[in-house]
């Protein structure tokens, strides 16, 4: 599978997660009996932020299945995902949700699994963001490559130098734009370049 293909599926993973909290929360709500959110557990100021912060990571994370994504976008919904652990972490303060008693409640339950699908959100679009950062997109081919690639293995895509740099005429290679022989092939500058036929 190529990478693209990975963090396709990673973005996906990252967006199931952000869905299932808030559905999970709300199902439990729903729950007729047997220690179910009542109104006075979870206030509606905590169902609006968890599908608030939901809301933002869908659909970043919709925009980032159909193209590549901006690593700030990647980097906001992790940012969001954090929120969703710190929303559920100030929730899980509320005496009225766990008892001392040992008798099964869903406000526990379902509070400690919005924890942990939280904490996969949040390392998913962390993941997400590093490898965004430290690679880059070829124009050509829209394949991902390491960020200090200066070809694309991909479709042979030559990227721009950066400033300050130029590619040797005879290995191609990056060389400082005011070097006279390459380091690499000490090829002189300003000397014909022999080109062998195929």
């Amino acid at each position: 599978m190529r990478r693209s293909g990975v963090i396709r599926w990673a973005t996906v993973l990252g967006v199931l997660a952000a869905v299932s909290v808030p559905l999970l929360l709300l199902l439990s709500w729903g729950h007729v009996g047997g220690g179910a959110f009542h109104g006075s557990d979870l206030q509606r100021s905590f169902r609006i932020e968890l599908i608030a912060l939901s809301g933002v990571v869908v659909v970043l994370g919709i925009a980032g299945i159909l193209r590549p994504i901006h690593p700030a976008a990647l980097l906001l919904c992790a940012a969001a995902m954090a929120a969703e652990l710190v929303v559920i972490v100030i929730e899980w303060n509320n005496k009225n949700v766990f008892n001392l008693d040992l008798v099964w409640h869903w406000a526990p339950a379902t509070l400690i699994a919005g924890l942990v699908l939280s904490g996969v959100g949040l390392a998913v679009w962390l993941g997400l963001f590093v490898t965004s950062v430290a690679r880059k997109a070829c124009p050509d081919c829209a394949e991902t490559v390491p960020r200090n690639a200066i070809d694309c293995p991909h479709c042979g895509y030559r990227f721009p130098l950066s400033r300050g740099f130029k590619r040797c005429g005879s290995c191609e290679r990056p060389v400082k734009a005011e070097a006279r022989v390459c380091r690499f092939c000490n090829h002189r500058f300003g000397e014909q370049v022999e080109r062998v036929s195929s």
